[in-house]
């Protein structure tokens, strides 16, 4: 029996030894998975930080790219080439370089008031100087500010036509300038600059990087000396910061007062489109946690020999005990986790529905938001439409009025008096006087001649007072249009002829299709049944589809013929329009994504397309772009149930 007893317990002591090793193998293990976790762990806290400040850099370097987009468009608008056109017609400032000028100007001060990020503007002085160093217009946003002048020919490109962003250090501070250079029918003519608002910038990085220390973020605008940074950096090693290259990640010690030497992290990355980088400096506790992988590994494995340990201790003086103890321990561990998993479960059910309405709810406020964010830039877009076109018919008119204050026929009726005086003088003798004297015969035929230049001058007055009243009947028809469309607080849903509503589209859009010598096949379905629509939102998508057709026209060779065709029908129990093009065309695998919200060919904000997708959803209808590849043309179909 004893032996009996004695061969158990060493079997027992056996297999606790056996367990014990199978304990530490398995202590081992989770060792080196949790090492190589926390490694990996700062390793991608690194590649985030660097992901997130690439991020950045994009998101300034997009900015920028639209600074140069505004300048460049700038730089091609009508009202700069009008004033030199005029110029060289030898106007003078009191006929009609003056006028140029005030149309140079409302331009400057219609980009700046149009350009805002928050509460900033973004442009705080846009100045035009010519090749002779002459200020031709100087807008600010501002009075007084950057009230300093520059040595503007030491900034004259005209050998490189493209947009430039530069910096510049004047009078104890930064500025951040976009300059393009202009031409005038391919002669350098002068230079566009640009002050762009370093708040306004700033603010855009600070919303760029919420969730990360903001206080820690810099922008090397690549100067020579240290304050370049901004805002100001302190300490930091600038030389160092700047033979990085991108994307490096590279750590420095600061001594501060408080804290001692403290280990930091930097890492820089080029701001695309600029000569710029954007700076990160953050603690290494922050970036990567506050625990050294290597100490953490150290302090576990001596754990697990304290553990280990004491476990076979245990072993050894009770096997049973031992592994009834464990048993035990494991059990109540076990049903601790499963009473804590019950108890988060629960808690989590409970909070689960109102987690899912709040979310609901945010994300309807967030697309109620965004489309009427979309109804105000369709409105804008429309109304600088109709401003554009009653412009467009109010040049012409101002014109003919001129003609018609300094046309000559003053001066031919003071030739017929006097013609008229010289045969009065010889009423007694009149019929001899014309007949036969040499002076009578001339002055006689000299007054036929005076008379067919009169009838042909009144035929000049009779065309120009036409083209006087047919441009203001024009203006009067964009503005009937104008009301007929202009939304009411309510905008009620109606029935709308969609061919109606087509038709003033085209009216609207009739100068731009024009000027650009686009050739427009209209096809109208007779009898079309009317749709059940907003009839102010309907028309600023049909407007934004025929601009984008005219938009893509201007992208192929001038030399081809240009068209666009309309056509509206009726198919089973749908209504649809087509519009088609002979423009640039669309690449097929971008044909879905360019309803996506921020997706653009054009650089622009890519709001239109997904405004006009998401308004004809929501009117049971659809929306579709067709094209059969680049350069071959495209056309946008929409479609409505009855």
């Amino acid at each position: 029996m004893k032996e009996w007893i004695k061969k158990n317990i060493t079997g027992k002591k056996v297999f606790a030894v056996i367990m014990g090793s199978v304990l530490v193998i398995f202590l081992s293990f989770l060792l080196i998975i949790n090492y190589k976790s926390q490694v990996r762990l700062q390793e991608t806290a690194l590649v985030r930080l660097v992901h997130f400040l690439d991020t950045q850099a994009n998101a300034a370097g997009y900015f920028y790219l639209e600074r140069k987009t505004d300048l460049k468009n700038i730089s091609k608008a009508r009202e700069i080439s009008i004033f030199f056109e005029n110029k060289a017609l030898g106007m003078s400032m009191a006929y009609g370089l003056k006028t140029s000028l005030i149309q140079i100007d409302r331009l400057f001060d219609s980009l700046i008031e149009e350009r805002k990020i928050g509460k900033f503007n973004i442009y705080e002085r846009i100045v035009f100087v010519d090749t002779e160093n002459n200020l031709i217009s100087d807008r600010r946003a501002e009075p007084g500010i950057h009230a300093g002048s520059l040595p503007w020919k030491d900034f004259f490109a005209s050998n490189r036509p493209e947009p430039e962003v530069i910096a510049l250090r004047q009078d104890g501070h930064f500025d951040i300038l976009v300059k393009v250079p202009f031409f005038f029918k391919w002669e350098f003519k002068g230079q566009i600059f640009a002050w762009i608002n370093l708040e306004a910038f700033f603010d855009l990085q600070m919303k760029k990087g919420e969730g990360m220390t903001q206080k820690h973020i810099f922008i090397d605008f690549g100067l020579a000396d240290e304050a370049s940074f901004y805002p100001e950096p302190g300490q930091l090693p600038v030389d160092r910061i700047r033979k990085a290259g991108p994307g490096e990640v590279f750590e420095f010690v600061l001594s501060e007062p408080e804290s001692g030497a403290t280990g930091y992290l930097a890492v820089r990355i080029p701001v695309p489109e600029t000569s710029f980088s954007i700076v990160t400096v953050m603690p290494v506790s922050e970036a990567a946690g506050y625990s050294n992988p290597n100490h953490l590994l150290m302090a576990m494995i001596i754990l697990a020999a304290f553990v280990t340990g004491a476990a076979f201790l245990l072993w050894t003086m009770n096997a049973r005990e031992l592994v009834l103890k464990t048993r035990l321990d494991e059990e109540n561990i076990r049903k601790t986790e499963i009473e804590r998993k019950s108890i988060e479960l629960a808690h989590y059910r409970e909070n689960l529905e109102l987690l899912v309405k709040e979310r609901t709810k945010e994300l309807e406020q967030a697309q109620k938001e965004l489309l009427h964010k979309a109804v105000e830039a369709g409105r804008a877009q429309f109304s600088a439409m109709i401003l554009h076109n009653i412009g467009n018919a109010i040049t012409p008119v101002s014109v003919n009025t001129e003609m018609l204050r300094k046309n000559g026929g003053d001066k031919i009726l003071q030739l017929l008096f006097q013609a008229y005086d010289d045969l009065a003088g010889h009423r007694n003798d009149l019929t001899y006087y014309v007949t036969t004297d040499p002076r009578g015969m001339e002055v006689a035929a000299y007054m036929g001649s005076l008379i067919k230049s009169l009838d042909g001058h009144r035929k000049k007055t009779d065309a120009m007072v036409q083209a006087i009243s047919a441009g203001i009947d024009y203006v009067a028809e964009i503005l009937s249009l104008q009301r007929a469309y202009a939304p009411d607080r309510a905008e009620m849903k109606e029935r709308v002829d969609l061919n109606r509503v087509v038709e003033d589209a085209l009216k609207i859009q009739e100068n731009s299709i024009l000027k650009r010598n686009i050739c427009l096949e209209k096809i109208f379905a007779s009898g079309l049944p009317h749709i059940l629509i907003e009839k102010n939102k309907l028309m600023q998508v049909i407007i934004n589809l025929i601009k984008n057709s005219f938009d893509a026209i201007d992208g192929v060779d001038e030399r081809r013929e240009n068209k666009i065709k309309v056509l509206t029908y009726v198919m089973e129990n749908r209504v649809g329009l087509k519009i088609s093009d002979t423009g640039i065309g669309i690449e097929k695998d971008k044909l879905k994504e360019i309803f996506e919200f921020g997706v653009s060919t054009k650089g622009s904000s890519g709001f239109g397309l997904y405004y006009c997708k998401d308004f004809v959803a929501a009117n049971n209808g659809t929306l579709e772009l067709e094209s059969p590849g680049p350069g071959k043309g495209a056309a946008a179909v929409m479609e409505f149930l009855l």
